[in-house]
């Protein structure tokens, strides 16, 4: 079933709960579904973002050496920490992996390798102020 969600998929963001360790350990068996199920036009596999979300709450039994060497040897672009419930690199997260889509198209293009995915952790600036001052216009 989920292939059909996967279709035609240009990126990924997998998320987990940095507050449940649970949640961290489903994290390969939904990058390996992904990677088994879809791929780019090119064969390449579909940029994927991690995310551990909750980064508000103090509670943390993931370490961050955990996260950055999960990243690492299992292809995601990169990751980063966010807090969805107060909209904390919500935006700037998203902001990346788009960034990264696009520059992927441009080295297709252009025939070059990606040398910018090392699957470590990245940093977006904090948009916690900004998110409060924007309606979705709906």
């Amino acid at each position: 079933m989920t292939r059909v969600y996967y279709k035609d998929a240009s990126a990924c963001v997998i998320m987990f709960d940095i507050t449940a360790k649970k949640t961290f350990q489903n994290i390969l068996k939904w990058k390996k579904d992904l990677d088994t199920k879809v791929s780019l036009p090119d064969g390449q596999l579909v940029p994927c973002l991690l995310v551990a979300n909750k980064s508000d709450l103090p509670d943390r039994p993931v370490s961050e050496d955990e996260i950055e060497q999960l990243a690492k040897d299992n292809d995601f672009i990169g990751w980063t920490e966010m807090s969805v419930k107060e909209g904390a690199n919500v935006n700037d997260a998203m902001k990346f992996l788009l960034d990264e889509i696009l520059a992927a198209h441009s080295i297709n293009a252009n025939n070059t390798t990606d040398d910018r995915r090392d699957g470590g952790h990245i940093t977006v600036k904090n948009d916690r102020d900004t998110i409060n001052n924007k309606s979705c216009g709906c």
